[in-house]
């Protein structure tokens, strides 16, 4: 017996395929319920209430109760105005009373001016030396390796310090140093104009 029509309405008109859920089997699961504060009960004590098993942690936790920075870092101000605007001599006296007020009241004192820009020492120190005990240790190996050598340069080091670098690569022209040369000579007296 043929019917005319095509197997996959054939297939969807079967009783027994409808009705099994279509399901991708998974192999592993996690479930993260503790995420964003949920999973939590609200009789839960914070970690600073309750002691800990580790003694180093509770002494490190009492000499420094509050761990990040004591001053709140300061948020972007989306748009600001262009050096060209006439706004901008009015701000810069306003700038100027508000930094002369704080210097009479000896504010700022961990602060650096840079640029006219105040910078934080302890942000700089954390962009500029990530990884203080690595950047030791790395100083260490090359002082050591140092003395090994007795002073000496390994040949590549010589290399590096006396001979130039090409940082900057021309073009590949496809045409030879003397066509350019006989065009740098035609165009050497003439002005951008001509």
């Amino acid at each position: 017996m043929s019917v005319a029509a095509p197997s996959r309405r054939l297939a969807g008109r079967c009783l027994f395929c409808q009705n099994l859920p279509i399901r991708p089997r998974v192999q592993h699961q996690q479930q993260r319920t503790a995420v964003f504060g949920r999973g939590k009960s609200e009789n839960a004590t914070t970690t600073e209430d309750k002691p800990s098993n580790n003694p180093v942690l509770d002494e490190y936790h009492r000499k420094n109760p509050s761990a990040p920075s004591a001053q709140p870092q300061e948020r972007p101000v989306p748009g600001d105005l262009a050096a060209s605007s006439i706004f901008e001599d009015d701000r810069r006296a306003q700038r100027q009373q508000e930094e002369h007020a704080a210097a009479a009241d000896g504010g700022d004192a961990g602060n650096t001016k840079v640029g006219g820009k105040a910078r934080d020492p302890n942000n700089m120190l954390r962009v500029l030396d990530p990884d203080p005990n690595s950047r030791e240790r790395w100083e260490r190996k090359k002082v050591i390796q140092m003395v090994r050598r007795g002073g000496r340069l390994t040949d590549q080091q010589v290399i590096k310090r006396t001979e130039r670098e090409h940082l900057v690569k021309s073009q590949n022209y496809k045409t030879s140093v003397k066509k350019l040369g006989m065009l740098a000579r035609q165009i050497q007296g003439k002005t951008i104009e001509d």
